[in-house]
């Protein structure tokens, strides 16, 4: 999956001239960011997560869309496979969003900025009948609000 963050290219400049005081004032809005949501993976039976490059870029962007948007809230929503109990598959989904959370923590994002969940296995992506179905399971999806 593509993860596509991009800033609006408007640039607003806003001159205002004070005659009286023989003073120009220049104000700058740099672009906002725009983010999309995304889906880090897990190993099976794993609530840790390794991060790469691509993980901590997206997580330091992260950062500063939710600084320039300070009532936004994420989501960060646990999933496994179908493998094993269920009720210990609601837990492991619980764990590795909190593994997410504690790493999105470690880059400065507030705690009350963030949420949660698990749906264990029962929110499935594919049919998990082979393999590569079921590793696409063990998921935490990142929602921006």
């Amino acid at each position: 999956m593509a993860n596509k963050n991009s800033k609006d290219e408007t640039l607003v400049v806003k001159i205002s001239e004070d005659e009286t005081n023989n003073k120009t004032e220049i104000t700058v809005n740099e672009p906002k960011l725009k983010l999309e949501n995304k889906v880090v993976y897990f190993e099976f039976g794993k609530d840790n997560l390794k991060s790469d490059d691509e993980l901590s870029n997206y997580f330091n962007e992260l950062k500063l869309f939710l600084n320039q948007n300070k009532t936004t809230k994420i989501d960060l929503i646990g999933h496994t496979d179908d493998v094993g109990d269920e009720k210990e598959n609601e837990l492991l989904g619980l764990k590795r969003a909190e593994c997410v959370k504690k790493m999105l923590m470690e880059v400065g994002i507030e705690d009350n900025q963030i949420q949660t969940l698990s749906k264990g296995e029962n929110d499935p992506i594919d049919s998990k009948v082979t393999k590569e179905g079921r590793d696409l399971e063990r998921r935490v999806e990142i929602i921006i609000n």
